[in-house]
Protein backbone atom coordinates (compact mmCIF):
# COMPACT_ATOMS: atom_id res chain seq x y z
CA UNK A 1 0.00 0.00 0.00
CA UNK A 2 1.21 3.69 -0.64
CA UNK A 3 2.00 5.61 2.68
CA UNK A 4 0.50 8.87 2.78
CA UNK A 5 2.51 11.60 4.05
CA UNK A 6 0.82 14.28 6.76
CA UNK A 7 -0.30 17.55 4.98
CA UNK A 8 1.11 19.30 8.50
CA UNK A 9 4.74 18.34 6.70
CA UNK A 10 5.26 21.90 5.36
CA UNK A 11 9.29 21.56 4.59
CA UNK A 12 10.21 19.19 1.57
CA UNK A 13 10.32 15.68 3.34
CA UNK A 14 9.54 14.23 -0.19
CA UNK A 15 10.43 16.99 -2.37
CA UNK A 16 13.85 18.39 -0.53
CA UNK A 17 12.52 21.69 -0.97
CA UNK A 18 12.83 24.36 1.58
CA UNK A 19 9.24 25.34 1.45
CA UNK A 20 9.02 27.74 4.59
CA UNK A 21 11.53 29.82 2.80
CA UNK A 22 10.11 29.45 -0.31
CA UNK A 23 6.53 30.07 1.24
CA UNK A 24 8.01 33.51 2.88
CA UNK A 25 9.29 34.78 -0.19
CA UNK A 26 6.67 34.60 -1.99
CA UNK A 27 4.65 36.18 1.19
CA UNK A 28 6.87 38.73 1.38
CA UNK A 29 6.41 39.53 -2.47
CA UNK A 30 2.58 39.97 -1.64
CA UNK A 31 3.96 42.42 0.65
CA UNK A 32 5.75 45.05 -1.00
CA UNK A 33 2.30 46.93 -0.95
CA UNK A 34 2.17 47.30 2.60
CA UNK A 35 5.55 47.81 2.72
CA UNK A 36 4.56 50.49 1.02
CA UNK A 37 1.75 51.65 3.06
CA UNK A 38 4.27 51.44 6.19
CA UNK A 39 7.16 53.86 4.27
CA UNK A 40 4.26 55.64 3.84
CA UNK A 41 2.98 56.28 7.69
CA UNK A 42 6.73 57.22 8.14
CA UNK A 43 6.74 60.03 5.66
CA UNK A 44 3.24 60.85 7.10
CA UNK A 45 4.69 61.29 10.32
CA UNK A 46 7.91 63.28 9.68
CA UNK A 47 5.49 65.49 8.19
CA UNK A 48 3.13 66.39 10.66
CA UNK A 49 6.34 66.61 13.20
CA UNK A 50 7.60 69.27 10.78
CA UNK A 51 4.19 71.21 10.60
CA UNK A 52 4.00 71.30 14.15
CA UNK A 53 7.72 72.63 14.81
CA UNK A 54 6.64 75.42 12.25
CA UNK A 55 4.19 76.06 14.17
CA UNK A 56 6.06 75.99 17.67
CA UNK A 57 7.81 78.56 15.84
CA UNK A 58 5.13 80.49 14.23
CA UNK A 59 3.31 80.87 17.61
CA UNK A 60 6.22 82.63 19.64
CA UNK A 61 6.12 84.88 16.71
CA UNK A 62 2.50 85.51 17.57
CA UNK A 63 3.11 85.57 21.32
CA UNK A 64 5.33 88.58 20.37
CA UNK A 65 3.48 90.65 18.19
CA UNK A 66 0.56 90.65 20.43
CA UNK A 67 2.02 91.78 22.89
CA UNK A 68 3.20 94.56 20.95
CA UNK A 69 0.17 95.78 20.18
CA UNK A 70 -1.20 96.64 23.79
CA UNK A 71 -1.33 99.89 24.68
CA UNK A 72 0.20 98.86 27.63
CA UNK A 73 3.67 97.73 25.98
CA UNK A 74 3.65 101.45 24.71
CA UNK A 75 3.80 102.47 28.22
CA UNK A 76 6.54 100.37 29.41
CA UNK A 77 8.39 102.06 32.71
CA UNK A 78 11.16 101.42 35.18
CA UNK A 79 10.82 101.66 38.79
CA UNK A 80 14.20 102.38 41.08
CA UNK A 81 14.93 102.08 44.37
CA UNK A 82 17.51 104.36 46.01
CA UNK A 83 18.22 102.16 48.73
CA UNK A 84 17.94 98.26 49.55
CA UNK A 85 15.64 99.05 52.17
CA UNK A 86 12.67 98.61 49.81
CA UNK A 87 12.61 96.49 46.44
CA UNK A 88 10.51 98.19 43.98
CA UNK A 89 8.47 97.07 40.61
CA UNK A 90 6.01 98.13 38.17
CA UNK A 91 3.56 97.24 36.15
CA UNK A 92 2.44 98.69 32.03
CA UNK A 93 0.20 100.46 33.62
CA UNK A 94 2.57 102.58 35.93
CA UNK A 95 3.29 106.49 35.47
CA UNK A 96 6.45 108.45 35.43
CA UNK A 97 7.11 109.83 38.97
CA UNK A 98 8.92 109.75 42.36
CA UNK A 99 8.16 109.21 45.93
CA UNK A 100 9.95 108.95 49.23
CA UNK A 101 8.75 106.46 51.36
CA UNK A 102 10.27 105.72 55.44
CA UNK A 103 10.32 102.36 56.40
CA UNK A 104 9.48 102.69 60.64
CA UNK A 105 8.69 98.91 60.88
CA UNK A 106 8.78 95.94 59.19
CA UNK A 107 5.67 93.55 59.07
CA UNK A 108 6.14 90.46 61.63
CA UNK A 109 3.75 87.35 62.24
CA UNK A 110 4.13 85.84 66.03
CA UNK A 111 6.95 83.51 66.93
CA UNK A 112 7.15 81.74 70.34
CA UNK A 113 10.15 79.50 71.20
CA UNK A 114 9.36 76.54 74.50
CA UNK A 115 11.60 76.01 77.04
CA UNK A 116 14.36 73.42 76.66
CA UNK A 117 12.89 70.00 77.02
CA UNK A 118 13.83 66.12 75.53
CA UNK A 119 13.47 64.96 72.31
CA UNK A 120 10.88 62.19 73.26
CA UNK A 121 7.65 61.19 75.21
CA UNK A 122 9.26 62.32 78.49
CA UNK A 123 9.67 66.07 76.67
CA UNK A 124 6.46 66.47 75.82
CA UNK A 125 5.16 65.84 79.11
CA UNK A 126 7.75 68.18 80.53
CA UNK A 127 6.07 70.58 78.16
CA UNK A 128 2.69 70.32 79.08
CA UNK A 129 0.68 68.64 76.53
CA UNK A 130 -2.05 68.34 75.69
CA UNK A 131 -2.18 71.48 74.11
CA UNK A 132 -4.02 73.34 71.23
CA UNK A 133 -2.92 76.23 68.94
CA UNK A 134 -5.26 78.34 67.98
CA UNK A 135 -6.26 81.15 64.78
CA UNK A 136 -9.64 83.66 65.41
CA UNK A 137 -10.79 82.24 62.66
CA UNK A 138 -11.21 78.89 64.45
CA UNK A 139 -8.59 77.53 63.09
CA UNK A 140 -6.98 74.97 65.38
CA UNK A 141 -4.73 72.42 66.00
CA UNK A 142 -4.37 69.87 69.24
CA UNK A 143 -1.02 68.46 70.61
CA UNK A 144 -0.80 66.01 72.32
CA UNK A 145 1.95 63.37 73.86
CA UNK A 146 1.20 60.42 71.73
CA UNK A 147 2.52 62.62 69.08
CA UNK A 148 5.82 61.06 69.94
CA UNK A 149 8.80 63.23 69.99
CA UNK A 150 9.42 67.35 69.63
CA UNK A 151 10.65 66.60 66.53
CA UNK A 152 7.41 64.73 65.45
CA UNK A 153 5.31 67.31 66.92
CA UNK A 154 7.32 70.08 64.70
CA UNK A 155 6.44 68.04 61.82
CA UNK A 156 2.66 67.60 62.39
CA UNK A 157 2.33 71.34 62.85
CA UNK A 158 3.79 71.96 59.33
CA UNK A 159 1.89 69.35 57.68
CA UNK A 160 -1.14 71.12 58.94
CA UNK A 161 -0.98 74.09 56.35
CA UNK A 162 -4.08 75.44 57.02
CA UNK A 163 -2.98 76.92 60.09
CA UNK A 164 -0.36 79.32 58.68
CA UNK A 165 2.23 78.68 61.18
CA UNK A 166 5.81 76.89 60.94
CA UNK A 167 7.60 74.83 63.59
CA UNK A 168 11.58 73.38 63.96
CA UNK A 169 12.97 71.89 66.81
CA UNK A 170 16.04 72.88 67.71
CA UNK A 171 18.50 71.16 69.20
CA UNK A 172 20.67 73.25 71.86
CA UNK A 173 24.53 72.63 73.17
CA UNK A 174 23.23 70.52 76.18
CA UNK A 175 21.19 67.93 73.63
CA UNK A 176 18.00 69.34 74.62
CA UNK A 177 15.62 70.70 72.00
CA UNK A 178 13.73 73.81 71.88
CA UNK A 179 10.40 73.98 69.86
CA UNK A 180 9.51 77.36 67.80
CA UNK A 181 6.11 78.25 66.18
CA UNK A 182 6.38 81.00 63.72
CA UNK A 183 3.50 82.65 61.88
CA UNK A 184 3.67 82.09 58.42
CA UNK A 185 0.91 85.09 57.62
CA UNK A 186 2.26 88.82 59.05
CA UNK A 187 0.48 91.86 60.83
CA UNK A 188 -1.12 92.51 64.27
CA UNK A 189 -4.28 90.28 63.58
CA UNK A 190 -3.80 87.56 60.25
CA UNK A 191 -0.18 86.85 62.43
CA UNK A 192 -1.40 85.91 65.76
CA UNK A 193 -1.68 82.76 66.92
CA UNK A 194 -2.61 81.11 70.20
CA UNK A 195 -1.63 78.16 72.32
CA UNK A 196 -3.53 77.20 74.94
CA UNK A 197 -3.97 74.21 77.61
CA UNK A 198 -5.88 71.47 77.18
CA UNK A 199 -7.57 69.63 74.39
CA UNK A 200 -10.31 71.77 72.72
CA UNK A 201 -9.46 75.81 72.35
CA UNK A 202 -10.47 78.29 74.99
CA UNK A 203 -8.59 76.83 77.43
CA UNK A 204 -6.21 79.16 79.28
CA UNK A 205 -3.47 80.20 77.53
CA UNK A 206 0.18 78.83 77.94
CA UNK A 207 2.46 80.63 80.67
CA UNK A 208 5.60 82.68 78.85
CA UNK A 209 7.64 80.36 81.19
CA UNK A 210 6.77 77.34 79.18
CA UNK A 211 6.55 79.44 75.22
CA UNK A 212 8.48 82.65 75.47
CA UNK A 213 7.13 85.69 72.75
CA UNK A 214 10.10 85.51 70.54
CA UNK A 215 7.96 88.42 68.15
CA UNK A 216 5.19 89.75 68.62
CA UNK A 217 2.50 89.64 65.36
CA UNK A 218 2.63 93.01 64.28
CA UNK A 219 1.29 95.60 61.07
CA UNK A 220 4.47 97.25 58.98
CA UNK A 221 4.33 101.28 59.88
CA UNK A 222 5.43 103.25 57.00
CA UNK A 223 5.74 106.90 56.07
CA UNK A 224 5.11 108.69 52.69
CA UNK A 225 7.06 112.10 52.54
CA UNK A 226 5.30 114.05 49.88
CA UNK A 227 8.52 116.55 50.09
CA UNK A 228 11.54 114.06 50.65
CA UNK A 229 13.43 113.13 53.61
CA UNK A 230 13.88 116.78 55.48
CA UNK A 231 17.47 117.00 55.70
CA UNK A 232 17.56 116.91 59.86
CA UNK A 233 18.52 114.87 62.19
CA UNK A 234 17.82 114.68 65.82
CA UNK A 235 20.50 114.87 69.02
CA UNK A 236 20.83 111.17 68.09
CA UNK A 237 21.80 111.64 64.39
CA UNK A 238 18.54 109.99 63.24
CA UNK A 239 16.77 111.76 60.65
CA UNK A 240 13.81 114.03 61.61
CA UNK A 241 10.42 112.86 59.60
CA UNK A 242 9.20 116.02 58.05
CA UNK A 243 6.07 116.77 59.16
CA UNK A 244 4.06 116.44 56.18
CA UNK A 245 4.56 112.49 56.37
CA UNK A 246 1.82 110.50 56.08
CA UNK A 247 1.94 107.47 58.08
CA UNK A 248 0.83 103.77 55.96
CA UNK A 249 -0.09 101.25 58.01
CA UNK A 250 0.08 97.51 56.04
CA UNK A 251 -0.33 94.07 57.54
CA UNK A 252 2.05 92.91 54.97
CA UNK A 253 5.42 94.03 53.95
CA UNK A 254 4.33 94.76 50.47
CA UNK A 255 2.21 97.62 49.55
CA UNK A 256 0.46 98.45 46.25
CA UNK A 257 -0.85 101.46 44.85
CA UNK A 258 1.56 104.23 46.50
CA UNK A 259 1.80 105.23 42.71
CA UNK A 260 -0.34 104.14 39.63
CA UNK A 261 0.88 100.57 38.82
CA UNK A 262 3.52 100.64 41.75
CA UNK A 263 4.54 98.29 44.21
CA UNK A 264 7.30 97.90 47.03
CA UNK A 265 8.36 95.21 49.54
CA UNK A 266 10.09 96.43 52.65
CA UNK A 267 13.12 94.53 53.63
CA UNK A 268 14.54 97.12 56.40
CA UNK A 269 13.92 100.24 58.31
CA UNK A 270 15.55 102.65 56.45
CA UNK A 271 13.97 105.55 53.52
CA UNK A 272 14.49 105.37 50.02
CA UNK A 273 13.10 107.37 46.95
CA UNK A 274 11.43 105.33 44.72
CA UNK A 275 11.46 106.69 40.85
CA UNK A 276 9.76 105.48 37.84
CA UNK A 277 10.51 106.42 34.49
CA UNK A 278 9.89 105.87 31.00
CA UNK A 279 11.89 102.69 29.48
CA UNK A 280 12.91 103.40 26.09
CA UNK A 281 15.56 100.41 26.37
CA UNK A 282 12.52 97.73 27.92
CA UNK A 283 10.82 98.61 24.65
CA UNK A 284 13.47 98.43 22.52
CA UNK A 285 14.26 95.08 23.51
CA UNK A 286 10.60 93.77 22.91
CA UNK A 287 10.70 95.04 19.76
CA UNK A 288 14.12 92.98 19.32
CA UNK A 289 12.27 90.04 20.73
CA UNK A 290 10.35 90.28 18.03
CA UNK A 291 12.62 90.52 15.13
CA UNK A 292 14.17 87.40 16.88
CA UNK A 293 10.82 85.63 16.65
CA UNK A 294 10.53 86.59 13.42
CA UNK A 295 13.82 84.89 12.26
CA UNK A 296 13.12 81.99 14.27
CA UNK A 297 9.93 81.04 12.06
CA UNK A 298 11.34 81.89 9.09
CA UNK A 299 15.18 79.65 9.71
CA UNK A 300 12.72 77.31 10.49
CA UNK A 301 10.14 76.70 7.92
CA UNK A 302 13.98 76.95 5.42
CA UNK A 303 15.19 74.42 7.61
CA UNK A 304 11.85 71.97 7.08
CA UNK A 305 11.31 73.42 2.90
CA UNK A 306 14.61 73.65 1.72
CA UNK A 307 15.16 71.83 -1.97
CA UNK A 308 17.28 68.83 -1.81
CA UNK A 309 19.93 68.29 -4.09
CA UNK A 310 19.67 66.57 -7.23
CA UNK A 311 21.37 63.21 -7.87
CA UNK A 312 23.66 62.25 -10.75
CA UNK A 313 21.47 60.88 -13.87
CA UNK A 314 17.67 61.71 -12.86
CA UNK A 315 18.35 60.13 -9.40
CA UNK A 316 16.09 61.39 -6.55
CA UNK A 317 17.34 64.73 -4.65
CA UNK A 318 18.93 64.39 -1.25
CA UNK A 319 19.31 66.78 2.05
CA UNK A 320 16.48 68.42 1.55
CA UNK A 321 13.66 69.42 4.26
CA UNK A 322 10.89 67.27 5.22
CA UNK A 323 8.43 69.72 3.25
CA UNK A 324 10.86 70.55 0.91
CA UNK A 325 8.67 72.96 -1.70
CA UNK A 326 5.73 73.09 0.35
CA UNK A 327 3.34 75.29 -1.07
CA UNK A 328 2.00 76.03 2.62
CA UNK A 329 5.11 76.86 3.78
CA UNK A 330 6.10 78.77 1.21
CA UNK A 331 2.99 81.04 1.42
CA UNK A 332 3.57 81.18 5.29
CA UNK A 333 7.37 82.52 4.67
CA UNK A 334 6.11 85.06 2.23
CA UNK A 335 3.52 86.33 4.18
CA UNK A 336 5.49 87.25 7.03
CA UNK A 337 8.61 88.93 4.83
CA UNK A 338 5.74 91.09 3.14
CA UNK A 339 4.24 91.63 6.77
CA UNK A 340 7.74 93.78 7.79
CA UNK A 341 9.15 94.86 4.35
CA UNK A 342 6.10 96.01 2.27
CA UNK A 343 5.16 100.17 2.74
CA UNK A 344 3.59 100.63 6.11
CA UNK A 345 1.44 104.18 6.78
CA UNK A 346 2.85 106.87 5.01
CA UNK A 347 4.97 104.97 2.66
CA UNK A 348 7.28 104.93 5.45
CA UNK A 349 9.31 101.53 6.63
CA UNK A 350 10.74 100.06 8.81
CA UNK A 351 13.98 101.11 7.63
CA UNK A 352 13.13 104.30 9.63
CA UNK A 353 13.34 102.98 12.98
CA UNK A 354 16.21 100.50 12.97
CA UNK A 355 14.58 97.07 10.76
CA UNK A 356 15.95 95.78 7.78
CA UNK A 357 15.64 92.42 5.73
CA UNK A 358 19.01 91.18 4.73
CA UNK A 359 20.26 89.32 1.96
CA UNK A 360 20.21 86.52 3.80
CA UNK A 361 16.63 86.07 3.98
CA UNK A 362 16.66 87.19 7.80
CA UNK A 363 16.00 90.83 9.72
CA UNK A 364 18.29 92.54 11.14
CA UNK A 365 17.53 95.34 14.15
CA UNK A 366 20.16 98.41 15.09
CA UNK A 367 18.82 99.03 18.81
CA UNK A 368 20.58 102.28 18.62
CA UNK A 369 18.86 103.42 15.60
CA UNK A 370 15.36 102.77 17.41
CA UNK A 371 16.32 104.01 20.08
CA UNK A 372 17.27 107.44 18.47
CA UNK A 373 13.84 107.34 16.34
CA UNK A 374 11.75 106.57 19.33
CA UNK A 375 12.96 109.80 21.22
CA UNK A 376 12.35 112.23 18.25
CA UNK A 377 9.16 110.66 17.50
CA UNK A 378 7.08 107.94 19.77
CA UNK A 379 4.15 108.44 18.13
CA UNK A 380 5.40 107.69 14.98
CA UNK A 381 7.58 104.96 16.15
CA UNK A 382 4.95 103.14 17.84
CA UNK A 383 2.13 103.61 15.23
CA UNK A 384 4.90 102.11 12.56
CA UNK A 385 5.42 99.23 14.77
CA UNK A 386 1.75 98.30 15.82
CA UNK A 387 -0.90 100.90 14.64
CA UNK A 388 -3.53 99.55 16.92
CA UNK A 389 -1.61 100.56 20.19
CA UNK A 390 -2.68 104.18 19.50
CA UNK A 391 -6.02 105.60 20.76
CA UNK A 392 -8.47 105.63 17.68
CA UNK A 393 -8.99 109.52 16.78
CA UNK A 394 -11.92 111.29 19.10
CA UNK A 395 -13.44 112.72 15.84
CA UNK A 396 -13.03 110.77 12.53
CA UNK A 397 -13.49 107.10 14.64
CA UNK A 398 -10.93 105.82 12.17
CA UNK A 399 -8.46 103.15 11.73
CA UNK A 400 -4.54 103.89 12.74
CA UNK A 401 -3.01 102.09 9.62
CA UNK A 402 -1.76 98.82 10.75
CA UNK A 403 2.37 98.61 11.64
CA UNK A 404 4.09 95.38 11.50
CA UNK A 405 3.14 94.10 14.82
CA UNK A 406 -0.05 94.00 13.44
CA UNK A 407 0.89 92.34 10.24
CA UNK A 408 2.24 89.81 11.88
CA UNK A 409 -0.25 89.08 14.50
CA UNK A 410 -3.05 88.34 11.30
CA UNK A 411 -0.27 86.39 9.49
CA UNK A 412 0.73 84.24 12.61
CA UNK A 413 -2.93 83.85 13.78
CA UNK A 414 -3.72 82.42 9.83
CA UNK A 415 -1.13 80.23 10.91
CA UNK A 416 -1.60 78.77 14.15
CA UNK A 417 -5.50 79.29 14.22
CA UNK A 418 -6.80 75.73 16.68
CA UNK A 419 -9.62 74.92 13.66
CA UNK A 420 -8.54 77.07 10.62
CA UNK A 421 -4.98 77.69 10.85
CA UNK A 422 -3.16 76.71 7.54
CA UNK A 423 -0.04 74.91 9.58
CA UNK A 424 -2.84 73.30 11.98
CA UNK A 425 -4.75 72.08 8.96
CA UNK A 426 -1.70 70.93 7.07
CA UNK A 427 -0.60 69.13 10.21
CA UNK A 428 -4.22 67.45 10.81
CA UNK A 429 -4.05 66.02 7.23
CA UNK A 430 -1.02 64.45 7.73
CA UNK A 431 -2.14 62.82 11.09
CA UNK A 432 -5.60 61.71 9.76
CA UNK A 433 -3.54 60.37 6.51
CA UNK A 434 -1.38 58.16 9.34
CA UNK A 435 -4.62 56.98 10.67
CA UNK A 436 -5.98 55.75 6.88
CA UNK A 437 -2.83 54.26 6.27
CA UNK A 438 -2.99 52.01 9.49
CA UNK A 439 -5.97 51.09 8.82
CA UNK A 440 -5.16 50.02 5.01
CA UNK A 441 -1.84 48.28 6.80
CA UNK A 442 -3.91 45.75 9.04
CA UNK A 443 -5.90 44.88 6.50
CA UNK A 444 -2.92 44.40 4.55
CA UNK A 445 -1.71 41.87 8.26
CA UNK A 446 -4.85 39.91 7.80
CA UNK A 447 -4.68 39.91 4.23
CA UNK A 448 -1.44 38.20 4.36
CA UNK A 449 -2.07 35.68 7.17
CA UNK A 450 -5.02 34.37 4.86
CA UNK A 451 -2.31 34.03 1.98
CA UNK A 452 0.42 32.24 3.72
CA UNK A 453 -1.95 29.80 4.60
CA UNK A 454 -3.17 29.40 1.51
CA UNK A 455 0.55 28.49 0.43
CA UNK A 456 1.53 26.11 3.72
CA UNK A 457 -1.66 24.30 2.15
CA UNK A 458 -0.61 24.00 -1.48
CA UNK A 459 2.58 22.88 -0.58
CA UNK A 460 1.28 20.56 2.06
CA UNK A 461 -0.96 18.68 -0.63
CA UNK A 462 2.40 18.89 -3.31
CA UNK A 463 4.12 17.16 -0.83
CA UNK A 464 1.34 14.40 -0.07
CA UNK A 465 1.14 13.94 -3.71
CA UNK A 466 5.15 13.54 -4.35
CA UNK A 467 4.71 10.88 -1.38
CA UNK A 468 1.78 8.84 -2.85
CA UNK A 469 3.97 9.03 -6.38
CA UNK A 470 7.01 7.94 -4.78
CA UNK A 471 5.37 4.96 -2.38
CA UNK A 472 3.37 3.43 -5.79
CA UNK A 473 6.67 3.81 -7.45
CA UNK A 474 8.73 1.66 -5.20
CA UNK A 475 6.13 -0.81 -4.99
CA UNK A 476 6.01 -1.13 -8.57
CA UNK A 477 9.82 -1.13 -8.84
CA UNK A 478 9.52 -4.30 -5.98
CA UNK A 479 6.52 -6.11 -8.21
CA UNK A 480 9.24 -5.76 -11.33
CA UNK A 481 11.84 -7.34 -8.97
CA UNK A 482 9.88 -10.11 -8.13
CA UNK A 483 9.23 -11.55 -11.81
CA UNK A 484 12.45 -11.84 -12.38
Amino acid sequence: MPTSISSSSVDGLVSGLDTSSIISALVNADAVQQTRLKSSVTAAQSKASAYQSVNTKVAALQTAAEALTKASAWGAAKATSSSDAVAVTSTGASTAGSVTVEVEKLATGRSVLSKPVTNDAAGLTDLGLPMVISRADGTSLTLTPSMGTLSDVAAAINKATKLGVNAVAIRMADDTYRLQITSARTGQTEGKFTITQGEQPGGPEIDESVFETVAPAANAQFYLLPSGPSGQTDENGKPVRPTNAIEIVSPSNTYSGIMPGVSFTAAKPGVSTLSVAPDPAGLADSVKGLVDAANAALAEIGKQSKAGVAGAAGSAATGGGVLRSDATLRALQGNIVNAVTSALGGSASTASFGLNFTREGSFAFDKDKFLTAYAEDPVKVQGLVSGKSLPVDPVTKAANPEGIADRLLAVTKAATDSTRGSLVLAAKGQTDSVARLNVQIAEWDERLTQKRARYEKYYAALEVSLGKVKSQASWLSGQLASLG
